[in-house]
């Protein structure tokens, strides 16, 4: 119980700055001016809360996930991954054509 109420802790805490932190990070991203920080941390919440789901999803030592539980879980990551990436390279795409458009 004691893994539980700390991972849950964790969860919520990162949770809350990855979802609310982008909003508060409009500076350039030096590599590649057309992203903003706050776009690459959008990017990678995915990859940093989806192992935390993970770990959430099968804490419970009594029964671990049926296959076909695990199976939705995956499904379910790889749609938010993808839906994701689809976001932000919409956003991109939208920067680089108002870029042209003003050149």
């Amino acid at each position: 119980m004691q893994r539980l109420a700390r991972l849950t802790l964790i969860f919520a805490i990162l949770f809350a700055v990855l979802i609310i932190a982008p909003a508060f990070l409009s500076a350039r991203f030096a590599p590649y001016p057309l992203m903003k920080n706050g776009d690459v941390l959008d990017l990678l919440t995915p990859l940093v809360l989806i192992p935390l789901y993970w770990l959430l999803f099968q804490i419970q030592p009594i029964r671990p996930p049926s296959q076909k539980e695990v199976l939705i879980f995956l499904i379910f990551a790889v749609l938010w991954v993808q839906g994701q990436g689809m976001h932000k390279g919409r956003q991109l795409h939208r920067a680089s054509n108002a870029i042209l458009f003003w050149q």
